[in-house]
């Protein structure tokens, strides 16, 4: 009606029709109150009272919005308001205008992805469509939520190429305070107008006498999800860890310790030595991939891996799998060639066993780490020395994109998070590399904690 296309198609979509049917009918509602249509109304009861000619009568008719038995219609513009659940026998063929997308948070795994994704796409020929999604927090994993949560995040702290996107997150910044009023205010921007304060204090009380009522309070009223996907760093903090390159050079007689992270699958293998000296962190990591898959995983990844072999921060090594010997050989160059001694070496525990025992029969001291979130004191240990500047990682562009594609998995119910991948196709390896790393600097930080300093005093 405002816009002043035609064929305007609306959409309110959820899961079950009762549930699209409560926007659906929010919108007839505020028609019905509409001044316009209020004006047409009594015009049409004048046209009535006074018998006017019946053609005149008819065209006005024609032209009054009307609530259908499958829709809202605007004759005028050929616009429609539609209801609509999801379906897997019709999964194509909408072209929206505008798509309500409520109560996301309860959309299932691969349906609702598949269904949020029809929509999208259907709005490619409408040049002012829009895509609303709206929710509280929820229960389910891996859904259209998410994947929402961790665009949103990312988009907020500055790392995002996205040009139409706009989100509004109302959340507690802290669960520890989640039951005070004046957190809650955060997650609950109409407390005291649509909700009132009384209602919420008898709601805390509830919630904290009640584990099952806990949970529900921290989704509904906090916006926690028990496991929320959410970006990690922010870009402007990240880019402050770039700088001049790094050279071994200017770090000889330092001693060292080394985090590294072998490919699970054939594609991209890490290992990272971090360095202390004057109260700065610095990270020297390189990255192995083999031969035959570099085109394959440039052309997925959309990222030059080309031009990092050129630059000196990736290895092409093996064929389809990585040597893991390039790995040895590297952290023993550190040693032989730099006078870089790394005092433990940090790697997760599917690691190929013969790389660690060539490491240790060359005397490394090697501890295997587990990538889950007992890790969550070291991810926020490092998330705060990149937030107060004291990482530096170089020139090493490869570094960087892999801590921008990081992100946190929380579980509220513990308190607790773990490293994940920002989306499917994105690579942390580096980032995962650096956590084994400094969780060998925390783990035996009362026996090499002051050779780890290399004589700073600060």
């Amino acid at each position: 009606m405002v816009d002043g296309g035609y064929g305007a198609r609306i959409y309110t979509i959820a899961p079950k029709l009762d549930q699209a049917d409560i926007i659906y009918n929010n919108i007839w509602q505020q028609v019905i109150v509409d001044p316009s249509y209020k004006a047409m109304q009594k015009q049409l009861d004048e046209l009535r009272g006074k018998r006017q000619g019946d053609a005149h009568a008819r065209r006005f008719i024609e032209e009054m919005p009307r609530h259908r038995q499958s829709d809202l219609y605007l004759p005028i513009n050929n616009g429609q308001v539609k209801k609509i659940a999801f379906s897997s026998k019709r999964s194509d063929g909408f072209n929206p205008s505008l798509c309500i997308c409520d109560e996301i948070a309860s959309w299932q795994g691969d349906a609702g992805l598949k269904q949020y994704e029809v929509m999208k796409s259907g709005m490619g020929a409408r040049p002012e469509a829009l895509l609303l999604s709206c929710t509280t927090s929820g229960y389910l994993n891996d859904g259209i939520y998410d994947e929402l949560m961790k665009r949103s995040t990312r988009f907020l702290l500055g790392d995002s190429k996205e040009k139409k996107l706009l989100p509004f997150l109302y959340m507690v910044d802290d669960p520890e305070k989640a039951f005070t009023i004046n957190e809650l205010r955060k997650s609950n921007p109409n407390l005291g107008i649509s909700i009132s304060i009384d209602y919420m204090l008898e709601e805390i009380a509830i919630a904290e006498g009640s584990l099952s009522k806990r949970a529900e309070f921290l989704c509904k009223y906090a916006n926690l999800k028990q496991n929320s996907s959410l970006a990690w760093l922010d870009a402007q903090d990240v880019e402050r860890c770039c700088g001049e390159p790094l050279r071994f050079e200017d770090y000889r007689s330092s001693y060292a310790v080394v985090g590294i992270d072998l490919s699970q699958t054939t594609d991209l293998t890490a290992v990272s030595c971090v360095i202390e000296r004057d109260g700065k962190y610095n990270i020297f990591a390189h990255f192995f991939m083999p031969s035959e898959k570099v085109d394959e995983a440039t052309a997925r990844d959309g990222v030059p891996y080309m031009a990092y072999v050129n630059r000196g921060f990736l290895t092409l090594s093996g064929e389809n799998f990585v040597d893991y010997h390039d790995c040895y050989n590297w952290i023993t160059r550190l040693v032989e060639q730099y006078e870089i001694y790394p005092l433990k070496v940090g790697y997760d525990r599917y690691s190929a066993q013969y790389l660690i025992q060539d490491l240790k029969g060359q005397g490394f001291h090697c501890d295997d780490v587990y990538q889950g979130d007992n890790l969550w004191g070291i991810i926020q240990e490092v998330g705060a020395l990149i937030k107060d500047g004291k990482v530096r990682i170089g020139d090493n562009d490869l570094l960087k994109t892999h801590f921008l594609n990081s992100a946190i998995k929380m579980n509220n119910d513990r308190g607790r998070g773990r490293l994940i991948k920002i989306n499917p196709t994105s690579h942390i390896d580096g980032m995962a590399s650096v956590l084994d790393a400094f969780t060998m600097r925390s783990k035996y930080h009362e026996e090499i904690g002051d050779q780890l300093k290399n004589g700073s005093v600060y």
